[in-house]
């Protein structure tokens, strides 16, 4: 998951999508990324998409379990 930067708009404000495909430059390297949003697919370049971090739900109850057991 990623966040679609845009200079013009809150941080808050960009759109979420999902890297669907690596589109690799003249030499191999990834240069642009082809990513589905809530209205299609874009192509955008690396530079302008940023990581997003989520946690499974899972994995925080599997978390909370084993600090509740060992409590």
């Amino acid at each position: 998951m990623v966040l679609i930067g845009d200079d013009n708009k809150k941080r808050l404000s960009w759109p979420i999508a999902k890297i669907i495909e690596l589109i690799p430059g003249q030499y191999g390297e990834i240069h642009t990324v082809r990513l589905k949003t809530q209205h299609g697919t874009v192509i955008y370049p690396v530079q302008r998409i940023f990581r997003l971090e989520v946690q499974s739900i899972a994995n925080n109850d599997k978390e909370l379990k084993e600090e509740s057991i060992s409590v």
